[in-house]
C-alpha cells in the first residue's frame, strides 16, 4: 500500500495500532489567512522584518495630541518648531488666555518639533495626531502622516469651541518636510 504523507487517514493496521493520516495543506492555508488578516487589521502598524519602511520614530511631548479650549479663531497649522519662542508662540496662537502653556524641556539644539493643529471646532469628539513620518531618500525628504478623526453621524457631541492640537519631536534635519492628511471617521 502506498502512503501519501500529505493526507492523514485513520488506518488499523494488524496489531491493533492505528494511523490517521489528514491533509496539511488546508491547516497551512488557514494559517496563512489568519495571519495576512491579522497584519491588515492592524492597518499596517506591525513592522514585518523583510519590509522596509523607512519610517521614522515619533517621539511624542507629554500631554500630547490634545484638544485646548479656545476662544480664538483659528486656522488650520502645520508648523516646523524650531525654538522655544516659536513654540510659546504657536501654543498662544491657539490659547490667548495663557491657560494652556507650551512644554519646556525640548532639546532644540538637536531637535524640531512638528506642531500640527485644526481650525477652530464648534464641537468635541475630534482627534488630531501626528501619525506616522517617512524618509523619502529618492526627494531628501520627510512626509508627515496627521491623522484627523471626526465623530461619526451617531456620535453624542457637545457644543464646545476649541482646536485638536498635537506636537511631536523629530531629530533636527536639512530634508524639506511635506504634511500629508489622513481623515477618519469614528462611529462611536
Amino acid at each position: 500500500m502506498e502512503q501519501n504523507t500529505n493526507y492523514i487517514e485513520l488506518i488499523n493496521n494488524e496489531h491493533g495500532a492505528s494511523k490517521l493520516y489528514i491533509s496539511i495543506l488546508p491547516i497551512v492555508i488557514l494559517v496563512l489567512l489568519v495571519l495576512g488578516l491579522g497584519y491588515f487589521l492592524t492597518e499596517g502598524e506591525v513592522d514585518l522584518p523583510w519590509k522596509s519602511t523607512n519610517r521614522l520614530d515619533v517621539e511624542r511631548i507629554e500631554g500630547y495630541p490634545t484638544n485646548i479650549l479656545t476662544s480664538n479663531q483659528v486656522t488650520k497649522k502645520r508648523e516646523i518648531i524650531k525654538s522655544q519662542e516659536d513654540l510659546d508662540n504657536f501654543i498662544n496662537s491657539i490659547d490667548s488666555a495663557g491657560v494652556v502653556k507650551a512644554p519646556q524641556g525640548v532639546d532644540f539644539e538637536d531637535n524640531f518639533v512638528i506642531a500640527v493643529a485644526t481650525e477652530t471646532l464648534n464641537t468635541d469628539g475630534y482627534r488630531l495626531k501626528v501619525h506616522r513620518i517617512y524618509l523619502d531618500d529618492k526627494d531628501n525628504s520627510l512626509l508627515v502622516q496627521v491623522e484627523e478623526t471626526e465623530p461619526g453621524k451617531t456620535c453624542e457631541v457637545s457644543e464646545v469651541t476649541n482646536v485638536a492640537v498635537d506636537l511631536a519631536v523629530i531629530e533636527k534635519t536639512d530634508k524639506n518636510i511635506d504634511f500629508e492628511k489622513i481623515k477618519k471617521v469614528d462611529d462611536c
